[in-house]
């Protein structure tokens, strides 16, 4: 097994120390150590100032795990595992049931590591892509159609990154039935759920082989809490994953569990916060993109916090390029997330996005 850079953290080492600030973020707005501590209850709070920095459990704090599976309505604590963010969960689940030769099916553009993971590992995938001038919607023919007797693995995410799609619950029961058909496990990235106004059921929830992927930096914001998470009823998939979790991080670092518990017990707070932001972030986009019909244009998102514009005749890396050197401003082109040339990502779950996009006007007007 031969696992390349990720062209995504590459590009942000590269790029990242020279910008003041970013168009592209993929999570919602953080909170200060000091905002989060203050929504913490009275056990939280004990838990947090008692808290000794020895290793914690393998399968995390068992509070937590109780916690997050109040997030699902079939999943129990014993089938909640946690990792070191939603990466290791990736990697640690498709290591543990992909082989080299088996064939996996890949909803993209997507995250890179969704993608390069299986690849990496030898197996044979299948790309099926959402396309823009289909509105970014899935083709659930398409997708039937891309399943094989071998295929091991179906992967999705919605709401989805970058583009911001999603799909309508019986599409979704439509999707899992395709894989229930076959007998296909399927990893369903769930990182922007909760964003949605109306989210999806966990796919957890509506089909047993399913396993379902979260982490506290996209809804929550809290990319600094290193804790992300798969949820199953299909116990061989979380032993698997737990069995290569042994030697990645073994475990998750115990002032991370705390910190998730005090914030997953503080949901409802955090994401009418966050969804605010969210909502005025899209009133400003849409005036950006009206006002500048000549030079970029977006299907607009349906659910998350990302979506997939494209210049209308320009190649975005060479615009992010510019928009780095000339405006410390960093924004994410569409080949990092096996996109087209011309797209890239928008962030709009972080306050002060109306500054970035005048940084953007400011390079296109600039020739």
């Amino acid at each position: 097994m031969t696992i390349p850079p990720s062209a995504l953290a590459e590009y942000n080492l590269a790029w990242g120390p020279r910008c003041e600030r970013t168009i592209s973020a993929s999570s919602a707005e953080p909170m200060s150590m000091a905002e989060l501590l203050a929504l913490a209850d009275p056990e939280a709070m004990r838990l947090w100032e008692g808290l000794g920095l020895d290793y914690a459990s393998v399968l995390g704090l068992p509070a937590l795990r109780d916690e997050i599976a109040g997030l699902y309505g079939s999943v129990g604590p014993d089938g909640i595992l946690g990792f070191a963010g939603a990466q290791e969960g990736i990697f640690c689940l498709m290591r543990g049931l992909l082989s080299p030769r088996d064939h996996a099916v890949v909803v993209t553009p997507c995250y890179e590591g969704l993608l390069a993971v299986p690849k990496a590992l030898g197996a044979d995938v299948t790309e099926v892509r959402l396309r823009p001038e289909e509105g970014w919607r899935l083709d659930l023919d398409g997708l039937a159609e891309a399943v094989r007797p071998d295929t091991r693995l179906l992967v999705v995410n919605f709401p989805h990154n970058p583009t911001g799609s999603t799909l309508t619950r019986p599409e979704y029961e439509r999707l899992l039935g395709i894989a229930a058909e076959h007998g296909v496990r399927v990893l369903a990235d769930e990182v922007f759920r909760l964003l949605a106004d109306d989210p999806l059921p966990p796919a957890a929830d509506l089909y047993e082989r399913a396993v379902s992927l979260d982490v506290m930096s996209k809804a929550w914001g809290l990319g600094g809490v290193r804790f992300g998470w798969i949820a199953t009823r299909d116990e061989a998939a979380l032993a698997a994953a737990r069995g290569v979790k042994g030697w990645t991080s073994i475990c998750t670092g115990a002032p991370d569990e705390v910190l998730a518990l005090i914030a997953i017990r503080a949901t409802d707070r955090i994401l009418a916060r966050n969804r605010a932001i969210l909502a005025s972030n899209l009133d400003v986009a849409d005036a950006f993109f009206a006002g500048n019909p000549d030079q970029v244009e977006w299907v607009r998102p349906r659910a998350g916090c990302l979506a997939c514009p494209r210049f209308v005749n320009r190649e975005a890396t060479a615009v992010a390029e510019r928009l780095a050197r000339e405006e410390a401003t960093l924004m994410l082109p569409g080949p990092l997330f096996f996109g087209g040339e011309s797209h890239f990502r928008l962030g709009l779950g972080k306050s002060g996005l109306g500054e970035g996009l005048s940084r953007l006007e400011a390079v296109l007007a600039g020739g």
